[in-house]
């Protein structure tokens, strides 16, 4: 019996370590820690893309993939996620299969990859690499497109639309690129 409990112990020690280390490694490869969007502050973009049924949304670090997963169920989008911190990025893969969600996640820099298809792009970034993601979009994707912030936004541009909550606390910059 001592046996078992002491393989228990082992095995647990061993998870909690490759927890630890996973989230270590994260920060250090995504420069960011993984902090999800609040599920309850989503319907607030609803009104804003409603009308957007069977676009493509681009979330660029989709953490655990929610935000995709809620503009599929709710809007009607087809989503592509980008993440490159792996703990979050098996989150979105185990998410996806639970919710038999269509979702494409690639565990891939965003930074190295083409956004050219995107009709809006989401990210919840610290503000360098808000800026840095808006750039590269802007460059890179047609006229029109949708890029919204949670939260940080790029600070040298004006959003067209902000979203607030009843507190009027500001969630969400849209911009138009």
């Amino acid at each position: 019996m001592q046996l078992f409990k002491d393989i228990v112990l082992l095995l647990t020690f061993i998870l909690v370590l490759l927890m630890f280390a996973t989230v270590f490694v994260s920060f250090f490869m995504a420069k960011v820690p993984f902090v999800p969007t609040r599920k309850k502050i989503l319907p607030l973009l609803e009104p804003h893309l409603k009308d957007r049924q069977g676009q493509l949304m681009l979330d660029i670090g989709c953490g655990d993939g929610k935000v995709l997963f809620w503009a599929e169920k709710k809007l009607g989008l087809k989503g592509r996620g980008f993440e490159i911190s792996p703990l979050p990025y098996l989150l979105s893969i185990v998410s996806r299969y639970l919710k038999s969600s269509s979702v494409e996640l690639r565990f891939a820099n965003f930074f190295k990859q083409n956004l050219q298809d995107a009709n809006l792009i989401f990210c919840y970034l610290f503000p360098e690499l808000v800026e840095k993601a808006y750039d590269q979009a802007k460059k890179q994707c047609k006229p029109g497109t949708l890029f919204i912030c949670n939260t940080f936004r790029p600070k040298q541009l004006e959003p067209v639309k902000i979203i607030s909550d009843e507190k009027n606390k500001p969630y969400f910059y849209i911009y138009q690129l």
